[in-house]
């Protein structure tokens, strides 16, 4: 049987509702700092609404993805000196590893402008602010079609996905 379409005022309660709260990030990415965290959520949940990661098993996926890349969400720029992002990267070490999902290389910033509507690949380090890093991390889990894997459950594809050659990627 099909569900009836939601009516304008169930639609509007949808929108408002919160996926989680701060502290409920907290526990899933296992971060105490919720005075931290308050920044990150507040960026997130209109991003996730917006593409539709709003199901259980999306906003889980997500979230581990987030705090996977983060490191708990405790960093959003990957640390290192220039020397060591030289040799790793060449060429393009200023476009070393920032964001929810961590964007690195010219080639991924590059399309992250139309995410956040500022070209990052002029001022790469807009992606370390909270309310810029979760709109590019949004854009890749959408355009990766990675609810799909998310609302079926298939962590690994989604990790492999989001972190090709990474520990699940050949499991």
């Amino acid at each position: 049987m099909r569900r009836p379409a939601w009516s304008p005022w169930q639609q509007e309660r949808r929108h408002r509702r919160q996926l989680f709260a701060a502290e409920q990030l907290s526990a899933i990415v296992q971060n105490t700092d919720v005075a931290a965290l308050r920044a990150h959520h507040a960026a997130l949940m209109p991003e996730m609404k917006r593409e539709g990661i709003t199901t259980p098993e999306r906003v889980a996926a997500f979230l581990n993805e987030v705090g996977h890349e983060t490191e708990h969400l405790n960093i959003v720029e990957k640390f290192g000196d220039e020397r060591y992002f030289r040799w790793f990267l060449g060429g393009e070490w200023f476009y070393h590893s920032r964001g929810s999902i961590m964007l690195t290389w010219t080639g991924n910033y590059s399309p992250a402008e139309n995410a956040i509507g500022l070209d990052p690949v002029v001022t790469p380090e807009l992606v370390e602010e909270p309310e810029v890093a979760a709109k590019p991390a949004v854009r890749f889990w959408t355009e990766h079609g990675l609810n799909s894997y998310a609302g079926r459950g298939d962590v690994r594809a989604v990790s492999s996905i989001s972190t090709p050659g990474g520990p699940t990627a050949a499991t």
